[in-house]
């Protein structure tokens, strides 16, 4: 998932979320079956959210997890995390 930002040391670029985070997030979405705003509000309130996401400094906003999202989807990526995600469940016997 590097190649979705296309910054470096001398184009510049604003800072970017932590790609790896975010997926996490919409994890913790599909199984909860929340909003991006509501995620962001859990990821905030719940010590369980934020074990999941291995306590980070800061949760991404609602408009951060729509934007990776509709990143991962334009370059047909959404599938390929989760079907890795499911081969990883299933190799656990989940």
């Amino acid at each position: 998932m590097s190649d979705m930002y296309h910054d470096n040391e001398i184009d510049g670029g604003r800072p970017h979320v932590d790609e790896i985070l975010v997926v996490r997030m919409m994890v913790l979405q599909g199984w909860y079956g929340l909003s991006d705003y509501e995620a962001e509000r859990q990821a905030n309130d719940r010590v369980s959210f934020r074990h999941s996401l291995n306590y980070p400094g800061t949760i991404p906003d609602r408009s951060t997890i729509r934007g990776v999202r509709e990143r991962l989807a334009s370059q047909g990526k959404v599938h390929l995390i989760w079907n890795k995600l499911q081969r990883q469940r299933d190799e656990k016997g989940y």
